[in-house]
C-alpha cells in the first residue's frame, strides 16, 4: 500500500478489515490528513511515528486491536515522535502486543 499520490488525503479509514504488514510511511505524504483509523486489522511492528509526527493536522490516531509491537523494550519509542502532532486529541492503541516502558519524553 502507497499513499504517495494522495496529498489531499484528509480521512483514512480502513478498520475492520482483514489488513496485513506494515503501515506504510508514505502515509505521512498526505499532509492534510486529520483522521487515521488503522483498528481491528492484523497490522504488525509498529506506528511509523517518524513519519507520522509531520503531520500536523492529524487530529486522531486508532490503531487499537492489531499485532503491533513485539512485546519488547523499545516498542513505545515511538510516542516521543507524536509529540510533534500538535493537533493529536485522540490515541488509540489498546489490544497490541507492545512492551518496555512509556518513553519520559
Amino acid at each position: 500500500m502507497s499513499c504517495t499520490n494522495l496529498p489531499n488525503l484528509e480521512e483514512f479509514y480502513c478498520g475492520g478489515n482483514k489488513f496485513t504488514g506494515t503501515i506504510p510511511a508514505s502515509l505521512s505524504n498526505s499532509s492534510r490528513l486529520w483522521m487515521l483509523n488503522l483498528a481491528e486489522n492484523g497490522l504488525t511492528r509498529t506506528l511509523p511515528a517518524e513519519n507520522l509526527g509531520s503531520l500536523r493536522s492529524l487530529v486522531s490516531i486508532n490503531s487499537s486491536r492489531n499485532r503491533l509491537g513485539s512485546g519488547t523494550t523499545g516498542d513505545l519509542n515511538f510516542l516521543s515522535f507524536l509529540g510533534n502532532c500538535t493537533s493529536l486529541e485522540d490515541f488509540g492503541m489498546d489490544t497490541n502486543h507492545f512492551g518496555g516502558e512509556v518513553p519520559s519524553s
